[in-house]
């Protein structure tokens, strides 16, 4: 599920979520619950939500009703699951389910976050002090090594380049590298096929490759669970899902999913030809389609993938570290290569004079 801005966070929506059970379970009835939740100290776009859900429900419409007129704030399968719950009778249960979900994507959101800081952290100041030592180090020995004579090694000159390019370019080079990245990640929020190609790039990492795919199976598992629980066809719910699912690659083969159980295929065989989703997936949806348990195999898929995730999250971690420290030893290694060979051939040439 993706925010911005313009969207409430995960948490707040969840404890919203979470409130509105809690007063429908105690009675208050839906207007009320309403009226009192937007009262409350929220973020602009929800408490806008919160009134639009309001008016609608005092006119006489339904609380699905309301919430489809702030898709920022209730994304579809928000929506559609509250109108299954409304229809069934079971709203307050309803609601629990979708606070589980938003609390199972934020818990998941904030564990790969936590595990990026690290090496965000560490390429940050590596970067300081590679910039450090090219513009305010290396320079002092620019004029040893011009008075010394002596033929500088190759590694040197690019070190002493690189060094004159950083001294009076870094600037330019912070405002052309951020700038390259913004008007990429624009252009990618701008042309699908942008995005889906810098997916496609992305996912050929092994590891992170493996993140990924688990990380979709589990929310497009966890999501389908929850719809079929209160009755949603599958049709309907792969079609919810296709809109809250964030990876373009993924959307496109949930909407062939689709289009192929339209000609009458059966899911578990659709998603068998799936280049995204692992076979695995596929046989244990057949397991329940014969079983007539699809939903409770679809949560133990979700489980299970998500589950995967943390290993690979794991993983990754185990991994950065040495290569991290790999990179530094190797820069700093380099950088001090580069200004002692010339220490040593001037060394040199005074001991033969």
């Amino acid at each position: 599920m993706k925010f911005s801005s313009q969207h409430p966070s995960l948490s707040e929506l969840t404890l919203v979520t979470r409130q509105l059970a809690l007063m429908i379970r105690a009675g208050i009835p839906i207007a009320s619950a309403l009226e009192l939740l937007a009262a409350q100290k929220h973020s602009l776009p929800l408490q806008s939500g919160l009134r639009s859900a309001l008016e609608t429900i005092v006119d006489g419409g339904s609380i699905a009703t309301g919430l489809r007129r702030a898709p920022l704030c209730f994304p579809p399968f928000y929506t559609t699951l509250v109108a299954a719950g409304e229809h069934a009778g079971i709203l307050d249960q309803t609601l629990d389910t979708i606070a589980e979900q938003l609390e199972a994507q934020r818990a998941l959101r904030s564990r790969m976050i936590r595990a990026a800081i690290y090496p965000a952290v560490v390429c940050a100041t590596l970067a300081a002090v590679v910039l450090f030592l090219l513009t305010w180090v290396i320079p002092t020995f620019e004029d040893l090594f011009a008075e010394s004579g002596v033929d500088l090694p190759l590694l040197t000159r690019v070190v002493l380049q690189a060094s004159h390019y950083a001294s009076h370019y870094w600037l330019v080079g912070i405002i052309v590298v951020v700038g390259g990245l913004g008007l990429l990640l624009w252009h990618a929020s701008r042309k699908p096929e942008t995005k889906q190609t810098l997916e496609l790039l992305t996912s050929q990492i092994p590891v992170w490759r493996s993140l990924l795919r688990a990380k979709y199976v589990s929310e497009c598992s966890t999501l389908l669970a929850a719809l079929t629980r209160v009755g949603i066809p599958i049709i309907e719910g792969l079609s919810i899902v296709t809109q809250t699912i964030q990876s373009s690659v993924m959307r496109s083969d949930l909407l062939r999913v689709r289009s192929e159980i339209n000609e009458g295929r059966s899911l578990s065989a659709a998603l068998h030809e799936s280049p995204y989703f692992p076979t695995l997936f596929s046989h244990l949806i057949e397991v329940g389609e014969r079983s007539g348990q699809l939903e409770p195999m679809l949560t133990k898929a979700a489980a299970f993938y998500r589950a995967e995730v943390e290993q690979a999250i794991d993983a990754i971690k185990q991994l950065i570290e040495p290569a991290l420290i790999i990179l530094i030893g190797v820069i700093v290694g380099t950088t001090v290569l580069a200004v002692y060979l010339p220490i040593f051939q001037m060394g040199e040439l005074a001991g033969m004079r």
